[in-house]
């Protein structure tokens, strides 16, 4: 391969958004539930978008990577490491599953549905964000107003060192944030790189891990996992795959985060407990402690399409509690927004009060 044919794909692999990663899903399902084969499906998507090989298109390059990995069908290079590469790790745990357990339309279309619910989370997450900013926003611009037009007229009348109140605390806080706020922002992004890198990476301490997992951005990590999770379970449990087996599959594309659980979950099924009770035994209470609890009663016939139907449930009411989440956040921010109007009224009577008694002398 050219370096400018791998440049080319690794820019491709970069922008394969949810957009084209929702067509690829749609179009590859029905190809294959109108009894096209899979190579010749792929083939058939590769053709539609590249006009038969006269253009370049990102559906091209990723058709190549999953051709060779038809080819070869080795063990790190299988379809699904292929797409691996192209798609998140949860999408990419999904179709694994269709694939091991014979469903792979029925995989495409659930992984569709994950891709919905992301977005549906993104954006209530997005519009969580908001009102946060907004807020920010509105008090950077407050305090730079009163830093560059009030402080120093009222410097001129009055000693800084002799205001207290409200406006003797915004003077403090002005002179942090000027001889700080480069080290306060730096300091602020690193926290918000850590939490994003923490979500599938963090895993030790396990027990301050355990207890961050009930707090809101790792919550919605978790509750994500669990979905995805209990969905890959119940596909390949209908396909009648052993619990082992099916835990072993699932763990191939596994964060360390959902490994460590995985493991566990493993080590009691190993020592002959049910799915159910290897999930309430194992510790983790994952995904939730009500959701091993129900999982512990589920057994015989029908237990994989209720395993499976459960985890859609939960993903669906994930979105919801990630709503429910940002309502809070949001009337939060509104409370402060309150409070900083109230703050900067504090301050305007105490400037008033402040000159009407410099004007009596």
């Amino acid at each position: 391969m050219s370096p400018f044919y791998l440049f080319r794909r690794a820019l491709a692999r970069r922008f394969f958004t949810s957009g084209y990663r929702l067509r690829f899903y749609r179009m590859l399902s029905l190809q294959m539930r109108n009894g096209v084969k899979l190579l010749e499906a792929l083939e058939q998507i590769s053709n539609m978008y590249t006009d038969f090989g006269r253009r370049t298109h990102g559906f091209g390059y990723l058709v190549d990577d999953c051709r060779v990995a038809l080819t070869d069908n080795s063990g790190d290079n299988s379809l699904e490491h292929a797409l691996a590469n192209w798609v998140p790790a949860e999408e990419a745990a999904l179709i694994s599953a269709g694939m091991f357990s014979g469903r792979l339309p029925e995989a495409l279309s659930e992984a569709e549905i994950l891709i919905d619910c992301r977005r549906r989370i993104r954006n209530a997450v997005l519009r969580m964000a908001i009102y946060p900013l907004g807020c920010i926003a509105m008090l950077g611009g407050t305090l730079g107003v009163i830093q560059t037009q009030l402080i120093p007229t009222l410097a001129g009348m009055s000693d800084p060192d002799d205001w207290t109140g409200v406006l003797g605390g915004l003077n403090s806080l002005l002179i942090f944030f000027s001889e700080h706020g480069l080290v306060t922002g730096a300091g602020l992004a690193l926290v918000l790189v850590w939490i994003r890198w923490s979500l599938p990476n963090w895993i030790r301490p396990d027990r301050l891990r355990r207890l961050a997992d009930r707090r809101i951005a790792w919550a919605v990590y978790s509750d994500i996992q669990g979905a995805i999770f209990l969905i890959n379970m119940g596909a390949l449990l209908c396909a009648e795959v052993k619990t082992l087996t099916a835990l072993q599959v699932i763990q191939r594309f596994a964060s360390p985060w959902l490994t460590v659980r995985l493991d566990a979950v493993m080590q009691e099924v190993e020592e002959g407990a049910s799915f159910g009770m290897a999930l309430r035994e194992c510790g983790y209470a994952f995904p939730s402690k009500e959701a091993v609890n129900y999982l512990s009663m589920v057994d015989g016939d029908g237990a994989a399409q209720m395993i499976a139907r459960f985890g859609q449930e939960w993903l669906e009411e994930t979105v919801k509690r990630v709503n429910r989440r940002g309502i809070a956040v949001m009337l939060f921010s509104m409370v402060m927004l309150f409070a900083l109007i109230g703050v900067v009224v504090m301050a305007v009577m105490e400037v008033n009060s402040m000159t009407q008694s410099l004007g009596q002398y």
